[in-house]
C-alpha cells in the first residue's frame, strides 16, 4: 500500500440490520427456551384459555405468554432486549395480579419464576454485549 492511502476499505464494517435482527431472534428464543424449561412454565407456555380461566380477559387488558412472545420475536414485533424484556414483566405482573396472594401456590411460583428469568436475562444480555 502507498503512502498516504488509507485502509478504511479492510476494516469491518457494522453489523447490518437484516444480520442484527437474526441475531437478535436467535437468541432470544433461546432466552424464551430456557424460560420455558422452569418447572412452574406449563401457566405460560399458551394463551390463557378462556374456558379454564373465564374471568381473565376481565382482569388482564394485555395478556402475554412465550407462544406469543416466540412469535413477535420471529415476525420482528420485538427487536430488541428491552422491549422483551418489558413483555416478559407483562406477563409476570400479569400472572400475580390475576392470582394475587390468596391463590399462594401460583403466586409463589410466578415470583420464582420471575426471578430466574430476570437472571437468564441479564446472563444473555451480557453474552451479547461481548460479542
Amino acid at each position: 500500500m502507498e503512502q498516504g492511502q488509507s485502509n478504511d476499505h479492510l476494516t469491518k464494517s457494522p453489523e447490518s440490520p437484516i444480520h442484527k435482527n437474526k441475531r437478535f431472534q436467535m437468541i432470544s428464543t433461546q432466552l424464551l427456551a430456557e424460560i420455558a424449561q422452569n418447572k412452574f412454565s406449563s401457566m405460560f407456555l399458551h394463551p390463557v384459555s378462556k374456558v379454564d380461566e373465564p374471568g381473565y380477559y376481565n382482569v388482564i387488558k394485555r395478556p402475554v405468554d412465550l407462544k406469543t412472545l416466540t412469535r413477535d420475536i420471529k415476525s420482528g414485533k420485538i427487536e430488541t432486549f428491552e422491549e422483551l424484556e418489558f413483555e416478559l414483566q407483562l406477563m409476570f405482573s400479569n400472572a400475580v395480579m390475576y392470582n394475587d396472594i390468596y391463590q399462594a401456590e401460583t403466586y409463589k411460583w410466578t415470583i420464582e419464576m420471575m426471578e430466574e428469568a430476570k437472571n437468564l436475562i441479564e446472563m444473555f444480555r451480557k453474552t451479547v454485549n461481548e460479542s
